[in-house]
C-alpha cells in the first residue's frame, strides 16, 4: 500500500516538473521572439555605417547620387558589424575638419571654408553678414567670357606676381578696404551642422546641390546621436587683447575676500605667483568644488606661519642673549666691540622684519587714512626699531656704555607673539574646515526670531527669549569669511594704534625739546613708547582659547568657525530639547510589566510599540527586543496625539490605543484594575504607564529612567552659563521636576513644553534648508549643539576679559614709560625691563581666559 502511494507521488512530481519545464520553455520562446522583433527594430532603425559614407582618412567620395541611407526591406535579414572601438579611435583624428563630397558636374567650385549658424536645413535668402563670407550666384564659364582680359597668361611679369602673391595671403576685407579686419570680442560659435571644406583653394560660390542637402541632413541627424559624434564642433575665437591695457590694468589681488587672506598670510613671494593667481579667484567657501583650492591655501599659510614662527623665535631668542650681555659688559667691549654688537642687533632685526614683511606692510596700509588693525602698533614698532638700530651703529659706545638701550629684542618678541596668533588661526580654520567638508549630515545653529512665540517659549523660566535650536542644512556658506573675521582685540588695537602713535610722536619730540635737543635720545624714546604701545598677544591672547575651545567641540561632532559664532550665540537664554536627548536609547529599564488580559499580548504590544514611535517617545525604546523578534514590522498608525501631562491616544487598525498615566484611562472611561501593594512597585523614584486598547486595560509598564552622567555634566554647564532647557515631551512621566532632580540642575531652568509649543518647536527644527551660515554646525545630535553654544557663551566673557587686561597694560606702559623717558632720560628704560614688562601682561592677558574653561 505504501508504494503504490509512493508512485502515485513520483509521477505527480513528474508531471508537475513537467508542466513547469513546459511553461518556462513557452516562456523563453516568447522572450525571445520578443528579443527578435527588438532586435529586427534596432536593425531597420540602424544607419550606414561611417565607412560606407566617408573617410576621415582617405577623404574619398563615398556617396552616390542613390539616397546611402535606403535600407533593405524588414524582412530581409540584415547583418550589422560594428567597427570595434580602437579601429573607430585611429579612424578619427582630433582637430580636422571632415570633408563630404557630393557627385557635381565637372568645373563646379566649392568653397573652401563654410561655417555658419544653421538653425535649420531651409534654404535662407542670402544677407550680407560679414564682408568675408559673401555667397554670390554666379557661372564661371561667362564670367570668364565677359572678363578675358583676368585670365591668367603663362608669362607673369615679376612684380605683377609679387603683388598677386601678396594679395593672396591678404582677406577680402583688406583687398576691398586696404586696411586689416577689426577684431571683435571673443564669441563661441556652435556649428550645427557638419563643416564642409575643400582640400584646395578656391574661389566661393554657391552651390545648390539638389538631393545632396537632404541626404546630409538625414545623415547628420542619425550621426549626432551617434555614441561618439566627432563632426560637430565649437568654433571659438581667440579674444585679442591691448598690450598697453593689459600693463596699465593693476593686478586686483585684495579686490576679493580670499586674496586679502592670502596677503594676510603672505610671506612676500612675487604677485606674479602662479598659485595665488589660481585661488584668487575665490572669494569664499561656495560649493564643494573649492574644497581643493581652499585647503591647499589654508595649508600653504600653516606652512609660512610656522617656518616665520620658528625663524623669528631663534631670531628673539638670540637677541636676547645679546642684550644679557650689553646690559653686564658692555662697558668692556670698547669701539670695535660696540660697532659689532650694534651692527648684529642692526641686522638681527632686519631679518626678523623681512621675514614679517607683510605684517607689517598690512598694518601700514591703512595709515594713509589715519586708521589702523591689529598690525599696525606691530608696524610701528619695527621701523622705529630699525631707526634706531641704523642710528646705533654709528654711535655705538653711547648704546653699549649704558647712555641708550637697543629694543630690538622686544620688537622681535612682538612679531614673534604675532605669528603663534596667525599660526593658532589658521590651524584652527583648517580643522573647522575638514568638519565643513566632510560628506556627513550637518545641521546648523539657529537663533529662533519670532519674538512673541519666544517670549511664550521662555515664560516662566529666568532670562530674555533669545532660543537657539538646530536645523539640517544641505551646505554651510560664508565659512572664510566667518572664520577670519576680527575679533575684539583684534578692534581694540586697531582703533587705539592711531592714538598710541600720536603718543609716542609727542613723547619724543618733548623728549628732544627737554633734553636740549637730543635727536639721538628722542629716536630711542620714539622706539620704546611704540613697543610698550602695542598689544603684544592681542592675535594669542584670543586665537589660543579659541583654538582650544573648536577642538573641544570637533571632538564631540560639534563646529565653531570663528568670533563672528561667539557674538552669534553669546547671549542665548535657552535651548530647545526633545525628551529622547535628555533619556535617549538604553537610558530606560523596564522592571516589570503587569499584564491585565493576556489576549494576543504580542500583537498588543507592537502596536503599542508604533504608537510610542510615531509621537517620539523615550517609552518607544523599551520595546526594541520585542520588536526585534517579529523582525522589526509594526503595524500602520493611522493617527496620534498627546494629552498634557497624560499620555498619548493613538488608531492602529481602527483601534484606539491609550498609553500614559491613570487619569488618561479615566477620561476615556477606562477602568484601571486595582492594583495591591503598589508602593512597593513604585520604589526608587520608579514610573508606571498604563496601556489600554479599546475599553480594555492591557497593561501597566513599570520603569526606571536613569541619567547619563555626560548628559548632567552638559545641562549643569550650560546652567552655569545661564542657558535654559526647553524639553519637547510626549511621555508623562518627563516632568521639570524630574528632569531637575535626575541632573542636578534647577527647576527653574527647565520647562516641559506644552503640546502646541512642542508642536512649534518640532516644526521649526524639523526644517531642512539648502545652505545655511557656517556659524556654527553639528552633526545632529543636541550634547554637541549644547556644549558649543555654552562654550560660545563662556568664551564671549573670556575675550573681554581678555581685552580688558591688555587695555590696563597698554595704558599703563605708556603712563608710565612716558613718565620716566621725561623725568629721569631714556638711558633708565633699560630693554630687559621692559621685555619682562611686556611678557607680564601678555602672559595675563593668554592666561586669563584658560582658567575658566568654556
Amino acid at each position: 500500500m505504501s508504494d503504490s502511494v509512493k508512485d502515485m507521488q513520483n509521477k505527480d512530481n513528474m508531471i508537475d516538473s513537467i508542466i513547469e519545464e513546459t511553461r518556462y520553455l513557452s516562456e523563453k520562446e516568447k522572450m525571445e521572439l520578443e528579443a527578435r522583433k527588438f532586435n529586427k527594430v534596432k536593425r531597420n532603425r540602424a544607419t550606414a555605417s561611417a565607412d560606407e559614407i566617408y573617410s576621415n582618412k582617405s577623404k574619398e567620395v563615398r556617396f552616390t547620387n542613390q539616397n546611402p541611407l535606403d535600407i533593405a526591406d524588414d524582412d530581409e535579414e540584415e547583418e550589422i558589424n560594428p567597427q570595434p572601438q580602437e579601429q573607430i579611435e585611429e579612424s578619427v583624428e582630433p582637430q580636422q575638419v571632415v570633408t563630404l563630397t557630393p557627385e557635381y558636374e565637372e568645373g563646379t567650385k566649392i568653397s573652401d571654408d563654410i561655417v555658419e549658424n544653421v538653425d535649420n536645413f531651409n534654404v535662407k535668402p542670402v544677407q550680407i553678414q560679414d564682408i568675408d563670407t559673401i555667397d554670390i550666384d554666379i557661372d564661371s564659364a561667362e564670367n570668364n567670357e565677359e572678363n578675358p582680359s583676368e585670365k591668367p597668361s603663362d608669362a607673369k611679369i615679376p612684380e605683377k606676381a609679387a603683388e598677386e602673391e601678396k594679395a593672396e595671403t591678404q582677406s577680402e576685407f583688406e583687398k576691398l578696404f586696404g586696411k586689416a579686419k577689426p577684431v571683435s570680442s571673443a564669441q563661441a560659435i556652435v556649428s550645427r551642422v557638419p563643416v564642409y571644406q575643400h582640400e584646395s583653394k578656391v574661389e566661393k560660390v554657391h552651390v545648390r546641390a539638389g538631393k545632396f542637402s537632404a541626404v546630409v541632413e538625414n545623415e547628420y541627424k542619425k550621426y549626432i546621436a551617434s555614441p561618439n559624434p566627432v563632426i560637430s564642433q565649437m568654433v571659438t575665437p581667440e579674444e585679442v587683447e591691448p598690450k598697453e591695457e593689459e600693463e596699465k590694468t593693476p593686478k586686483k589681488v585684495a579686490t576679493n575676500f580670499m586674496g586679502k587672506v592670502t596677503g594676510f598670510f603672505s610671506s612676500g613671494e612675487d604677485e606674479n605667483d602662479d598659485f595665488r593667481e589660481k585661488t584668487v579667484q575665490i572669494e569664499d567657501y561656495k560649493s564643494r568644488q573649492d574644497t581643493g583650492s581652499i585647503m591647499q591655501e589654508i595649508n600653504r599659510n600653516i606652512r609660512k606661519m610656522f617656518i616665520n614662527s620658528v625663524f623669528t623665535g631663534v631670531i628673539t631668542a638670540i637677541l636676547f642673549v645679546l642684550s644679557i650681555v650689553i646690559s653686564v659688559n658692555g662697558i668692556l667691549l670698547g669701539d670695535t666691540g660696540s660697532i659689532v654688537m650694534c651692527l648684529i642687533n642692526t641686522l638681527l632685526l632686519l631679518m626678523s622684519c623681512w621675514i614679517c614683511r607683510v605684517t607689517i606692510i598690512n598694518g601700514l596700509t591703512p595709515l594713509k587714512k589715519f586708521r589702523g588693525n591689529s598690525d599696525t602698533g606691530v608696524s610701528i614698532a619695527a621701523i622705529s626699531g630699525i631707526i634706531q638700530g641704523g642710528i646705533s651703529i654709528f654711535t655705538s659706545t653711547r648704546f653699549t656704555g649704558g647712555f641708550m638701550h637697543h629694543y630690538a629684542v622686544i620688537v622681535a618678541l612682538i612679531l614673534l607673539l604675532n605669528n603663534l596668533g596667525k599660526l593658532f588661526m589658521v590651524l584652527r580654520v583648517k580643522d573647522n574646515f575638514k568638519f565643513v567638508t566632510q560628506k556627513a549630515p550637518t545641521y546648523s545653529g539657529k537663533i529662533y526670531v519670532n519674538e512673541d512665540i519666544a517670549k511664550k517659549l521662555m515664560s516662566g523660566t529666568i532670562g530674555k527669549p533669545i532660543v537657539a535650536y538646530q536645523v539640517e542644512s544641505d551646505f554651510l556658506s560664508d565659512y572664510l569669511k566667518i572664520s577670519y573675521s576680527p575679533d575684539p582685540s583684534e578692534d581694540m588695537s586697531g582703533k587705539i594704534a592711531p592714538v598710541s602713535i600720536l603718543c609716542c610722536v609727542f613723547v619724543a619730540v618733548l623728549y628732544a625739546i627737554l633734553s636740549g635737543g637730543d635727536i639721538i635720545g628722542a629716536f630711542s624714546a620714539l622706539a620704546v613708547m611704540a613697543a610698550v604701545s602695542t598689544p603684544v598677544a592681542n592675535l594669542l591672547a584670543v586665537n589660543l582659547p579659541m583654538r582650544r575651545l573648536c577642538k573641544d567641540t570637533l571632538q564631540k561632532n560639534a563646529m565653531i568657525a570663528g568670533y563672528p559664532s561667539v557674538r552669534q550665540f553669546c547671549d542665548t537664554k535657552a535651548v530647545i530639547a526633545d525628551a529622547r536627548d535628555l533619556y535617549p536609547a538604553g537610558s530606560i529599564t523596564l522592571n516589570g510589566v503587569k499584564a491585565f488580559d493576556n489576549y494576543k499580548i504580542e500583537d498588543s504590544f507592537l502596536s503599542a510599540a508604533a504608537v510610542l514611535r510615531e509621537a517620539g517617545s523615550p517609552l518607544a525604546s523599551v520595546f526594541d527586543n520585542v520588536v526585534d523578534n517579529h523582525g522589526g514590522k509594526l503595524p500602520k498608525v493611522e493617527s496620534v496625539m498627546y494629552e498634557d501631562k497624560l499620555g498619548l491616544v493613538g488608531w492602529v487598525n481602527g483601534e484606539r490605543l491609550l498609553i500614559g498615566s491613570a487619569e488618561l484611562l479615566e477620561k476615556f472611561g477606562v477602568v484601571a484594575p486595582p492594583l495591591s501593594g503598589e508602593e512597593q512597585y513604585m520604589k526608587e523614584g520608579r514610573k508606571k504607564t498604563y496601556y489600554a486598547k479599546g475599553s480594555k486595560a492591557i497593561a501597566m509598564f513599570v520603569t526606571t529612567y536613569n541619567a547619563t552622567l555626560r548628559i548632567a555634566e552638559e545641562l549643569q554647564r550650560a546652567e552655569a552659563n545661564g542657558i535654559n532647557l526647553l524639553v519637547r515631551t510626549a511621555d508623562p512621566n518627563i516632568t521639570s521636576e524630574k528632569i531637575s532632580e535626575d541632573f542636578g540642575i534647577f527647576f527653574r531652568s527647565v520647562k516641559v513644553l506644552s503640546t502646541g509649543l512642542g508642536n512649534v518647536c518640532q516644526e521649526i527644527s524639523s526644517q531642512k534648508e539648502d545652505s545655511s551660515r557656517a556659524y556654527l554646525a553639528t552633526r545632529g545630535s543636541f550634547l554637541p549643539f549644547l556644549r558649543a553654544v555654552s562654550g560660545c557663551v563662556r568664551m564671549k566673557a573670556n575675550i573681554s576679559l581678555t581685552v580688558v587686561i591688555q587695555l590696563i597694560g597698554l595704558i599703563l606702559g605708556i603712563l608710565i614709560t612716558a613718565t620716566i623717558t621725561l623725568c629721569s632720560g631714556v638711558h633708565s628704560l633699560d630693554s630687559i625691563k621692559i621685555l619682562l614688562y611686556l611678557m607680564f601682561w601678555g602672559i595675563a592677558a593668554v592666561v586669563a581666559p584658560l582658567i575658566q574653561k568654556p
